[in-house]
């Protein structure tokens, strides 16, 4: 959908006031929900089992994105909430794995400074497509959706190459001490190949990748109305 005005009647409008407890956000909420557990074990240097929560928590990703594909059960608190979700997993689990010196501190800040930066636009982007009055309940109402996010084809795979950075980084130190040895220069190649997807990917975002879509203003308007005619039903 563009930024166009769109009819109320026509078929997207009903995603707009939706149900957010589908199976796919249930798993993405879950997913999400595990992920301080995971940096914990990280931290305390149970890597056997961290790379178990991890192995499920992949699990769980590629689950919730074929079931809603399966079942046609997309939503736009999906949209948000899964990326979000992966985010939350980066963030926890490259910080724990530079606390425990399994990847250098220059790389969790590059990653981390992309993230940064791409959380601070689509608090823009929230706020800029908002339909009035602009309040804080409405801005934080997944109900009250304005933007729906749709990740980069680069972003893609940068998503995925930091996901096997995270995973090999788990991984590596519970492997024979002669593999870890073989595997330093390839390793370290492989890093500096996620830190420029990083870097590229950050800047087509940034520079107008089209990671959000706007709903447009007619469909905008039956979210806000739908919106306040909920917390009338409920007074």
């Amino acid at each position: 959908m563009d930024s166009t005005s769109t009819p109320a009647s026509s078929s997207p409008a009903p995603a707009l006031s939706e149900d957010i407890l589908t199976l796919p956000n249930v798993l993405t909420i879950l997913r999400l929900a595990s992920t301080p557990l995971l940096g914990y074990l990280v931290v305390q240097g149970h890597m056997e089992h961290a790379c178990v929560l991890l192995f499920v928590s992949g699990l769980t990703d590629v689950l919730d994105g074929w079931i809603a594909r399966a079942r046609g059960s997309y939503t736009v608190f999906g949209s948000i909430a899964d990326p979000a979700a992966d985010k939350a997993l980066m963030t926890v689990m490259v910080l724990a794995l530079a606390y425990r010196g399994l990847l250098p501190a220059s790389l969790v800040a590059l990653i981390l400074g992309r993230d940064i930066a791409l959380v601070i636009s689509a608090f823009f982007v929230r706020y800029r497509t908002l339909p009035e009055p602009k309040t804080f309940s409405r801005y934080f109402n997944p109900r009250l959706p304005s933007a729906t996010v749709t990740p980069t084809q680069l972003s893609k795979y940068n998503t995925f190459l930091q996901l096997l950075l995270v995973g090999g980084a788990t991984l590596l130190p519970i492997t024979p001490e002669w593999f870890q040895e073989a595997s330093q220069t390839p390793w370290n190649m492989y890093m500096a190949l996620v830190a420029i997807t990083t870097v590229w990917s950050g800047l087509g975002y940034l520079g107008g990748g089209g990671s959000a879509k706007f709903l447009g203003n007619k469909a905008r308007e039956v979210a806000a109305k739908r919106f306040k005619g909920s917390k009338q039903d409920k007074s």
